[in-house]
């Protein structure tokens, strides 16, 4: 049994962000969570696209949120299974770049930091911490 969860729809409403442990992810033997897209089409929603390993990795990638820009931020575990926050930017073609740890003081090496919200603008982030 597949499970999805955390949907996150775009500021302009044309896109839905969710994580899934459905076939087709980054980890074929294990189904661990990744970061899935369905586009608004004038009869609906498409059908979910992965994507793909510049975003996801072969460990969990939870709770995407995405600002005007199409930026997408979300949690992983990838690193040494501890939580800490990526950014993906998303590029003129619609593609979207390596994921990056965000910089600076929103990681901790001690805690976990997981389920972010960024503002539309892209200027504020919020999100929660453990540890």
């Amino acid at each position: 049994m597949y499970s999805d969860s955390d949907p996150a729809v775009s500021p302009y409403g044309d896109r839905l962000f969710f994580t899934s442990n459905r076939p087709g992810g980054m980890a074929p033997d294990t189904p661990l969570n990744d970061v899935w897209v369905s586009e608004r089409t004038a009869s609906g929603w498409s059908v979910p696209v992965n994507l793909g390993p510049k975003v996801n990795s072969t460990a969990n990638e939870l709770y995407p949120s995405v600002d005007i820009r199409g930026n997408l931020y979300f949690p992983s575990d990838r690193d040494r299974g501890q939580w800490d926050l990526y950014r993906s930017r998303r590029l003129p073609d619609g593609s979207y770049a390596q994921a990056e740890k965000l910089p600076g003081k929103v990681n901790h090496p001690a805690r976990w930091e997981f389920n972010p919200e960024i503002s539309p603008d892209g200027r504020t982030l919020l999100f929660a911490t453990y540890g």
